[in-house]
This record gives C-alpha cells, sequence and structure tokens, in this order.
C-alpha cells in the first residue's frame, strides 16, 4: 500500500482496500499512505484516502467518488481513536501529512491537508505538544533537534 501510495498509483490504491487491505496500518516510522502520497504531493491521491478511509475523518460526511468504484466499508476499529483521523497523525519524527507536503514544497497540497485536518475532529484525538519532548527535524543539513519554548506563563 505504501509503494503504491508513493508511486500515486490511486486504481492500485482502490484495488487494495477492496481486498480488505487496512489503509490506516503505519509503517515502522510511523508513516502511513497519506504521509507517503503527500511526501510526493500526489494530491487526487491524498483527496481520495481523507475522503475515502479512516485516514481521514470518518464522522465528516463522505463524498462520493465520481470516476471510482465505490469502496467497501473498513471493519470497525477496536477505539474511537484508532477509528479515525489515522492519517493526520504525527510520524516518528513528528511530522504530520501536511509538514510533510510543504517540506517537498507541495505548497497547495500541504495547506489543503492542514485545511482538512483542522475541519475534522482529528483534533479531539490527538495529543497536545507539551513543549517538553524534542522533536527531530531532517532537512538539508541533516538532522536538528528542537524544543518548542513557551513565553506564555505557566498555569
Amino acid at each position: 500500500m505504501h509503494w503504491a501510495a508513493l508511486q500515486g498509483n490511486l486504481p492500485m490504491c482502490v484495488w487494495l482496500r477492496k481486498l480488505g487491505l487496512d489503509l490506516s496500518l503505519a509503517n515502522n516510522q510511523g508513516h502511513t499512505a497519506l504521509h507517503k502520497a503527500a511526501y510526493k504531493g500526489h494530491a487526487p491521491l491524498c483527496r481520495w484516502l481523507i475522503e475515502n478511509t479512516t485516514l481521514g475523518c470518518s464522522r465528516k460526511p463522505q463524498k462520493p467518488a465520481a470516476v471510482l468504484p465505490e469502496p467497501e466499508p473498513e471493519p470497525e476499529p477496536d477505539s474511537e481513536a484508532a477509528a479515525c483521523c489515522a492519517g493526520f497523525r504525527r510520524d516518528g519524527g513528528g511530522y504530520t501529512p501536511a509538514m510533510i507536503a510543504r517540506e517537498q514544497r507541495h505548497e497547495a497540497l500541504a495547506t489543503w491537508l492542514e485545511a482538512e485536518q483542522q475541519s475534522s475532529c482529528c483534533a479531539r484525538h490527538s495529543e497536545p505538544s507539551t513543549g517538553a519532548e524534542p522533536m527531530q527535524l531532517t532537512g538539508p543539513l541533516g538532522k536538528l533537534e528542537v524544543r518548542v519554548v513557551s513565553d506564555a506563563p505557566s498555569q
């Protein structure tokens, strides 16, 4: 699934879903198919994944696919948090799909992914960042460890 998403192969992703593959599975780096599609800037695949799988908000009204066959419903996961917005979670390095898209200079896709994340219910399921834990960023200059420090007084 991740290879198909990385290549932007939407028909293959639809077929894999019809076979019953759990599209919300993450690899050892914490990447889902949405992270992979965002990395390469495959906007149509990102839209399909968000609108037709639990990688997006399962409580959001689903839009019918005009060209693609209607996907079969995925099995119900054990917990409410796992059932919804799995694709918007941070990977092992602390990156969301929107952050990955922006880092790869897919600005329009990054902006759209951020809007989808904000308009979904995934904010209820995400863990708030305390700023205490470091986040590793990887870029053209290598790895950088960052800690977010707030100027606001603690309560």
